[in-house]
């Protein structure tokens, strides 16, 4: 799991809250989803929606709440390669607990 491009919308003291917008990256490989390009016109990369693929739980410690701003909305947000690699990438925006000092 990577978390990049990490913007800060709003920092709040009296709450010790920050909202921010991360760029979610999840990879890993399942060797179910694995094709032999050949077979398919020498194709070696996909892309699916959300809701065509498993996808892992994620936990995030110290979030209040978490949205997925495209979730269901963009139809190529999961690459799949012919190995069985699968590449997640999806903007978030988090409200998480930040104890200031």
């Amino acid at each position: 799991i990577f978390a990049q491009s990490v913007s800060l919308i709003d920092l709040n003291e009296s709450s010790n809250t920050a909202q921010l917008i991360v760029g979610h990256r999840e990879a890993w490989v399942d060797p179910r989803l694995a094709w032999e390009p050949s077979s398919f016109g020498n194709l070696t990369t996909i892309s699916v929606g959300e809701d065509d693929i498993w996808l892992p739980p994620v936990t995030m410690y110290n979030v209040v709440t978490r949205k997925s701003l495209f979730r269901g909305n963009i139809s190529n947000t999961i690459r799949i390669w012919n190995n069985g690699s699968v590449l997640w990438t999806m903007p978030v925006m988090v409200k998480a607990v930040c104890i200031m000092r």
